[in-house]
C-alpha cells in the first residue's frame, strides 16, 4: 500500500487520479504552444497522487492541491459538460 493510498483510501485515490488525468488531457487539448504545455504539465504533475511517495509528499500534495488546481483551471478552463447528457439528437 502506498502512502497516498493509506491516507486517501481507494476511492479518494481514484478521484484524484481521474482529476489529474483530465487536467493533463485538457492541457494537451486546449494549449497549442508546446512550451506552455510543458510548463503547465510540470505544474499539473503536483496533482498526481501516484507521485506522492512518502507521508510528507502526501501532506505537501494535499496542502497545495486546491491552489494548484485552481491555478491550472484559470488557464485551461473547466471540464466539458453536456447540458443534457441523456438528450437524443434529432435527425
Amino acid at each position: 500500500m502506498t502512502a497516498a493510498h493509506a491516507r486517501l483510501g481507494f476511492e479518494g485515490l481514484v478521484r484524484l487520479r481521474a482529476r489529474y488525468s483530465e487536467t493533463m488531457a485538457r492541457i494537451t487539448e486546449r494549449v497549442p504552444d508546446p512550451e506552455q504545455q510543458s510548463q503547465l504539465k510540470t505544474l499539473a504533475e503536483r496533482l498526481n497522487p501516484d507521485a506522492w511517495v512518502t507521508d510528507a509528499d502526501v501532506s505537501e500534495g494535499l496542502e497545495s492541491y486546491e491552489r494548484t488546481y485552481e491555478s491550472l483551471r484559470g488557464t485551461i478552463g473547466n471540464r466539458r459538460r453536456n447540458s443534457r447528457p441523456d438528450a437524443v439528437e434529432s435527425e
